[in-house]
């Protein structure tokens, strides 16, 4: 689809979590996502948290590890929306850019009403069969089976108080992020640091 095509052109390519340590439990964290590649975790299809396991070594090197789950027709049909506005500012949800594209309007005057449903009520359905579809088309890859993964091994110095508390992270990462059918290599760089306001 061309809005897909042109949203995911759009996109930053940058994914924006938190990641918090679970109390009592050496090593083991849970990472966040808020934003996939410009897209709200939501409509990804992200689960809330996502186990992620760190380790320091005596340099005050850390290394994460974890994997990501997502929904890549849920995402790409997000992404989608960016693509459409581009074509139709006023549309805010994908369906109305489909009913615009589509043109229910037109369709509903040129069929006309019928007893019991006026052109009002025909441009409606057509509006309402657009969106059960686009419905359908979201819940693709989890009818499918094809759940996405995003596996991350970062690492770099710690950037530590004069207590040893630590309030940053820069580094670089690398993995792998699939769609459930096709996998590709993907590195880049990573920064963290304690939210302002927030104990180290």
């Amino acid at each position: 689809m061309a809005f897909a095509a042109q949203g995911l052109l759009l996109a930053p390519k940058q994914i924006t979590a938190n990641l918090k340590a679970i109390p009592d439990q050496l090593g083991e964290a849970t990472l966040s996502v808020t934003l996939f590649a410009g897209v709200d975790a939501v409509d990804a299809g992200i689960q809330k948290g996502s186990p992620f396991s760190w380790t320091a070594d005596a340099n005050d090197t850390l290394i994460l590890n974890g994997v990501v789950l997502w929904q890549p027709s849920r995402f790409v049909g997000a992404s989608a929306l960016a693509g459409a506005q581009e074509v139709f500012p006023g549309a805010a949800k994908m369906p109305d850019a489909l009913a615009m594209a589509a043109d229910c309007a037109g369709l509903a005057a040129a069929l006309g009403g019928y007893s019991g449903c006026d052109t009002a009520c025909v441009k409606a359905l057509c509006h309402d069969a657009l969106e059960a579809r686009w419905a359908a088309a979201l819940n693709a890859s989890v009818d499918a089976g094809q759940i996405g993964h995003l596996n991350v091994t970062a690492t770099g110095p710690a950037e530590l108080t004069d207590a040893a508390e630590p309030t940053g992270f820069v580094g670089s990462w690398v993995g792998s992020v699939n769609d459930g059918a096709l996998s590709a290599d993907v590195k880049g760089p990573i920064k963290g640091m304690t939210p302002v306001g927030s104990p180290p």
